[in-house]
């Protein structure tokens, strides 16, 4: 399933891609939304070159969220498996997708990152998203605030997904709703493999890494606070979730709230302590130690990390 707008610089590389799957028993269906570029041109031309890809065309421009909505319920297979226009699949994507998805409902996986022409930049998104350090056991919990599901690498079963419809109005991305979703269930797996290279856009260069360095460390990007208090609210409304999950979301969201207005203390405590579960132990000793050990650990990663990505 794919959905487009104004996609025509990258748009034939990732329609290559799907086509020339090692696993070619699919249909590709793709609904526009209302591109004023050269992209329905492009994908009239790919619909009369192959029939397993079928069309449609939105009249006017409804958004992501709901052109994605409306693509899902054009699809009739066992899975689905999610494209952006912009990225590359790896030849066997939907085979090890497959091969690898069990009686889970949703699966997502690495993907390797590249850059506005396709070249590497020799790191995946598990370097980045701290995928590496996920606790298995209680994922919903590791999924609170910090979302690992690349969107454009799922694959889930199709009644899965359209059970799960409409997307919140009060989430901007897809990933996390049915990454989220799903592991309320025990129905998410976490492949490391990368099955797709994932396009970054750079919007500006950096210019000095000390001061980027200071940047990430210490500015707290206001959209991703706001969807993090918006993740903990639909948190807090499900009826199926264990209280200490809504205890924990609840005490991120206060930091978040905290770090939104500019306390600077707590925009630090939490940032850099954002990583860990909350500790709720009654010894206040042990609490306090785990606590400074944990923020050492945190600023030597995250500027190991930052210094690694140029960032």
């Amino acid at each position: 399933a794919m959905t487009t707008y104004n996609g025509e610089k990258y748009l034939s590389q990732q329609i290559d891609s799907i086509l020339n799957q090692t696993y070619s028993d699919f249909e590709l269906i793709i609904c526009d939304d209302n591109s004023n570029d050269n992209t329905i041109n492009i994908l009239k031309s790919y619909s009369l070159k192959d029939k397993r890809i079928r069309v449609y065309y939105n009249n006017k421009n409804i958004g992501f969220l709901k052109n994605f909505e409306k693509t899902i319920s054009y699809c009739n297979g066992e899975y689905i498996a999610f494209s952006d226009q912009d990225d590359i699949w790896n030849v066997n994507k939907l085979e090890l997708s497959l091969k690898n998805i069990g009686d889970k409902s949703l699966l997502c996986t690495n993907a390797t990152c590249i850059d506005n022409n396709g070249n590497p930049l020799n790191y995946t998104m598990q370097d980045v998203s701290g995928t590496k350090k996920i606790n298995y056991k209680n994922l919903c919990k590791f999924l609170v605030h910090k979302n690992f599901v690349q969107g454009s690498t799922i694959l889930a079963k199709t009644d899965f997904i359209k059970n799960n419809l409409p997307i919140p109005e009060s989430f901007k991305y897809h990933d996390w709703y049915f990454g989220f979703m799903a592991a309320l269930d025990n129905q998410l797996i976490y492949f490391p493999i990368s099955t797709i290279k994932y396009r970054q856009h750079f919007n500006q260069v950096t210019i000095n890494k000390k001061q980027s360095m200071i940047s990430n460390l210490f500015i707290i990007n206001h959209t991703s606070t706001q969807m993090h208090e918006l993740r903990c609210k639909f948190i807090s409304e499900q009826t199926s979730l264990p209280d200490y999950i809504k205890l924990y979301a609840k005490e991120c969201e206060k930091y978040y709230y905290l770090m939104r207005n500019n306390k600077n203390f707590w925009t630090y405590k939490f940032y850099f302590s954002n990583y860990n579960d909350f500790n709720f132990s009654n010894n206040y000793l042990y609490k306090f130690f785990e606590k400074i050990k944990r923020i050492l650990g945190i600023i030597k990663f995250q500027i190991k990390k930052m210094e690694k990505y140029n960032v």
